[in-house]
């Protein structure tokens, strides 16, 4: 009555993306930049830049849009909450590695910094990508 399944065959998709089209985008203004009323496209190294910024700064599952968690950091808890310093530090380094690296353009990030200001922490490092190397910056 059932047909026979002699075989199961499994894929597993690439947890690693390709990123589109990128567009410029000015953080200090919180907006897209314009220039003769026409969204300003980057791509290569600059494209890589923005992708950093914007995953660095939407908070993991904040946002319906990202409800899958597959987007964004979480790194607030481990400044809010009662983690001894050198743990946070792992974590938040960890954290950022795991989204960076799901981006194909990206090949290492290495080198994190931390600088303690107050009730801040500062973290700094270097990413490889196919294009070069660029530096990445966040304030938590």
């Amino acid at each position: 009555m059932f047909p026979e399944v002699k075989e199961f065959i499994t894929t597993q998709e690439n947890a690693r993306t390709k990123m589109g089209k990128s567009f410029l985008f000015d953080f200090d203004s919180g907006d897209f930049t314009v220039v003769d009323g026409k969204v300003v496209e980057c791509e290569g190294i600059e494209a890589v830049k923005v992708w950093i910024k914007k995953i660095l700064f939407t908070e993991k599952n904040r946002f319906k849009i990202y409800e899958s968690g597959e987007y964004g950091v979480s790194l607030k808890d481990f400044i809010s909450g009662d983690y001894p310093a050198v743990f946070a530090e792992i974590e938040i380094e960890r954290e950022i590695k795991e989204a960076l690296l799901k981006n194909v353009d990206i090949t290492a990030v290495h080198t994190f910094n931390f600088k303690k200001n107050g009730r801040t922490l500062n973290c700094s490092f270097t990413a490889e990508t196919i294009y070069g190397t660029t530096g990445g910056e966040i304030t938590i």
